[in-house]
């Protein structure tokens, strides 16, 4: 099932309790994400970093009924994991690619959602730059400061078994009618900047 297809059943849903994981500067969720589920009754989005939820607090605060909190999603606090309740539908863009300890992401991501609730998450697997990486990563210049350059720009980033690894680690933490679907995208920046800007 394509993304826009799996997403435009959502539209249909009521009483919806949305959750964005690594939400960033909160531009997908709000121009996004949100527009598609007109029916939703609250939203929550949580990233790691505080200057991110001090922005989009200050950027899309007067948005109703969307709620942003700082949290590791990976938190083995189950106490602050537990304070944001249950989401019937959880979402993430570009995020979960970077987070080393996948089955620690997904054993807390299902913790959070509601019996018979759904997950959408958009991954980046592989890209041409990870082969420059790791010729960075070996020479003794750069080296040192790139310990875990086998995770740049993703966990799966150079492994032919990263579609069983990532289902898995659904399975072991609970999630079943796993559809995992490979699109192929091509990169076009125009400037060094546009480019560095997604590096960061």
């Amino acid at each position: 099932m394509s993304h826009p297809e799996f997403l435009s059943k959502w539209k249909n849903h009521r009483n919806i309790r949305l959750l964005d994981v690594g939400c960033g500067d909160g531009e997908a969720l709000v121009r996004f994400l949100l527009p598609l589920v007109p029916g939703y009754s609250s939203a929550v989005a949580i990233d790691m970093l505080e200057e991110m939820i001090r922005s989009c607090s200050a950027r899309y605060g007067s948005v109703p009924r969307l709620t942003w909190r700082q949290l590791d999603v990976t938190t083995s606090d189950l106490t602050a994991l537990e304070s944001l309740g249950k989401f019937s539908h959880v979402a993430s863009t570009f995020c979960f690619h970077w987070i080393v300890d996948q089955r620690q992401l997904f054993g807390n991501v299902h913790k959070l959602m509601l019996p018979g609730g759904q997950l959408f998450a958009t991954l980046l697997r592989d890209t041409d730059l990870s082969y420059a990486v790791e010729e960075l990563a070996r020479m003794d210049k750069w080296a040192p400061f790139m310990a875990n350059w086998r995770s740049y720009p993703s966990v799966y980033a150079r492994n032919d078994q990263w579609e069983s690894l990532l289902r898995g680690h659904m399975e072991s933490a609970g999630f079943n009618q796993i559809d995992i679907t490979i699109t192929s995208s091509t990169f076009d920046f125009k400037e060094d900047c546009d480019m560095k800007g997604k590096m960061a």
